[in-house]
């Protein structure tokens, strides 16, 4: 079984939302009905359940970018070509370097008016990725499918010459913030206008979400934090410990 050649251009995503797989890449000009049938017929033979993307994959009908892309319009996702755009630096700086790696996502655009960050990402199950991203920077999140090669150089480009920020780099910047400053060693009260103040502020955010990333990566079950007279500790439980 040969492949077929790809459309050189993707049906409407209102066209794909929801269809079964096979109709999707026929839509896209990827399969025909004959090849589709065929490799049900194949799946109903086997003694073990297999997902029909698998066995295109397998007679090298489609390739693992065509099939994200087609899982990505069954779950009504947009493709976007990273290939020839700029991506403005205010718009990479809306994410870490160390969240974008970890979670592989690039963000390609900002709606200021509606807080919305749109992100590329290679693997439309990756909800994690959008959901946590919305958590931890209070954005509203919308995905968009990409070229898993596209991905990688998109990555590389613009956020390999970046450090990522540890929290030995966080606390020098909270202390030389001239505006947490003005809390250090006040004894008297702060009213709660003051303390939502002060959390809103960067470094404070930026600490936090690198906080809860790492805890993330370390696959912690839960973060203790526990306040002493003179300093703050934290402390991560991985698998019980």
């Amino acid at each position: 079984m040969g492949k077929m050649q790809t459309a050189q251009k993707m049906p409407p995503i209102e066209q794909l939302r929801g269809r079964t797989l096979g109709r999707i890449l026929i839509k896209m000009g990827i399969l025909n009905r004959d090849k589709v049938h065929e490799c049900l017929k194949i799946q109903g033979q086997r003694p073990e359940k297999v997902q029909i993307g698998q066995i295109f994959l397998e007679l090298g009908l489609v390739d693992e970018g065509q099939l994200q892309m087609a899982l990505a319009a069954q779950r009504g996702m947009e493709h976007v070509s990273l290939d020839g755009i700029d991506i403005p630096a205010d718009v990479v700086e809306k994410v870490p370097a160390q969240m974008a790696k970890t979670y592989h996502i690039v963000p390609i655009e900002y709606n200021q008016g509606l807080n919305e960050l749109i992100v590329a990402l290679d693997n439309p199950e990756n909800f994690r990725a959008t959901d946590d991203l919305s958590t931890l920077m209070g954005f509203k999140v919308t995905a968009k499918i990409t070229d898993p090669e596209a991905l990688e150089k998109a990555l590389a480009k613009y956020y390999e010459t970046q450090q990522d920020n540890n929290i030995n780099e966080l606390i020098d910047e909270i202390q030389g913030d001239t505006f947490l400053a003005e809390f250090d060693g006040r004894n008297q009260s702060i009213d709660l206008d003051e303390l939502k103040e002060l959390s809103e502020s960067n470094p404070v955010k930026k600490l936090l979400n690198l906080v809860l990333l790492q805890a993330i990566r370390d696959k912690a079950s839960d973060i203790h934090f526990e306040p002493f007279e003179d300093e703050y500790k934290m402390r991560y439980r991985i698998d019980g410990v």
